[in-house]
């Protein structure tokens, strides 16, 4: 497969695909992630319909931001991408009650590390080489509180007092003793513990022995220095991210939901890829396009259930239009009655012309008027909707004629405000001249 399409091939592809997996939930796997060899290899890539291709694009742009994440907060190269994303496909490949549990663990070990860090500099700041809220305090009373531990402290008076107790040393500059920053590593924990067993079965799946493993993963670690176990752990929490909150997130979109079938292996191997430097198949105009034709696609389809009396009512306005006296059809199904002939040239769909105008729907609303506004309009043929470009075309320069346009040759699904979705238009045109 070539890196990039051309843009005529990808939007004839999009064509073909998009009827391909659309309103077919039946056809979803519980869990595509069974297509994840458990040898440690990649996801196949495979683009059969628009899903596999937008859930691959979703894949590459999640990880926009990833490499600045991993060089920026955990210092980590691209030397050790490897062993990121053998974490990733860990997490992602976790199947058991177990494994799930010590890859929840892992993930959990580095949020509260992220945790501890982050409040640190914004209690004490960069330069603070007093007392700090510990890690190993935190998990202490977390375990504890996770476990069926009590304290006075709720979460109201814990919110409370880290908000306090960074004001006071911002602020106030005051120094902060060893059983204040106990207070605030306790203040941590209350939070954080909160519902914790309940986000553990509702959110990761896991049972009562699965809180127990996350709990025993959650001890006071020792200083790693191997960066690839690192970059592993880190991978591993990034894949927690992924599995438990980034996918379903996006399953959850309505795009997703109702309309393509989500590939999490396209969205896998899509992100892996482009970490480890991989060209990806399609560059950002080429996303853009695609996911702007799916996005048009489906707004499509919602206003033709939204706007189908709209569409019946003009079918049976043009239905019995045609047959009245002097109104002649064209093979796009554009009606039109010549109220004033014209002579000379007729216009090409590339000149300009100068016209006066009359727009309405059929039930009489006037949408637009030059006559109304006493000023002519001059455009080129080609830059207006199609029953103009194919209607003008007939006029002779002087004629007026009276057009009855289908909605497919006017704004089709689009809502332009008083022109509804899938309306049909009647204007009056005079053609007053053809400018060369």
């Amino acid at each position: 497969m070539k890196k990039y399409f051309g843009f005529g091939l990808l939007l004839l592809l999009l064509s073909m695909m998009v009827t391909s997996c659309q309103n077919n939930a039946e056809e979803k796997t519980e869990n595509q992630l069974n297509n994840i060899v458990l040898s440690g290899k990649m996801p196949t890539i495979t683009m059969n319909n628009l899903g596999d291709t937008l859930s691959y694009i979703s894949g590459n742009e999640y990880s926009q931001t990833f490499l600045t994440y991993l060089k920026e907060f955990h210092h980590i190269d691209t030397a050790y991408i490897a062993d990121v994303t053998n974490g990733i496909l860990q997490a992602a490949q976790a199947k058991t009650n177990e494994q799930k549990a010590k890859c929840v663990g892992v993930a959990l070990q580095i949020e509260y590390d992220r945790l501890i860090k982050a409040n640190n500099l914004r209690i004490f700041g960069e330069k603070n080489k007093g007392n700090v809220i510990s890690k190993s305090k935190f998990l202490e009373y977390f375990r504890d509180l996770a476990t069926g531990g009590k304290t006075k402290m709720n979460r109201m008076q814990a919110e409370f007092y880290l908000n306090k107790m960074s004001h006071r040393v911002v602020i106030d500059s005051i120094a902060v003793s060893p059983q204040q920053c106990d207070s605030l590593a306790l203040s941590l924990a209350v939070i954080h513990s909160e519902n914790f067993a309940k986000t553990l079965k509702e959110v990761y799946g896991l049972d009562d022995k699965g809180m127990d493993i996350v709990i025993q993963t959650l001890q006071p670690a020792t200083k790693i220095d191997n960066k690839n176990e690192i970059a592993t752990k880190v991978g591993i929490h990034t894949g927690v991210l992924m599995v438990y909150q980034a996918v379903p997130s996006y399953k959850e979109d309505k795009l997703f939901k109702e309309y393509y079938c989500f590939n999490e292996g396209n969205f896998y191997a899509a992100f892996c890829d482009a970490i480890n430097g991989k060209q990806p198949l399609f560059d950002e105009m080429q996303s853009r396009i695609i996911f702007q034709y799916a996005s048009n696609n489906v707004f499509e389809k919602e206003n033709a259930v939204k706007f189908a009396d709209n569409k019946a009512a003009g079918i049976a306005f043009l239905e019995e239009n045609k047959k009245k006296e002097g109104v002649q059809v064209t093979p796009s199904g554009l009606q039109y009655m010549v109220l004033k002939e014209g002579k000379g040239d007729k216009p090409l769909a590339t000149d300009n012309v100068k016209v006066h105008y009359h727009g309405t729907l059929i039930d009489g609303t006037v949408f637009d008027s030059s006559v109304k506004r006493g000023k002519t309009a001059t455009f080129r043929l080609d830059n207006v909707i199609k029953g103009w470009t194919e209607g003008v075309q007939l006029m002779s320069k002087g004629a007026k004629y009276r057009f009855f346009i289908p909605q497919e040759l006017a704004y089709g699904a689009q809502d332009r405000g008083t022109i509804q979705p899938f309306s049909t238009l009647i204007f009056e045109v005079e053609l007053l001249d053809i400018v060369k």
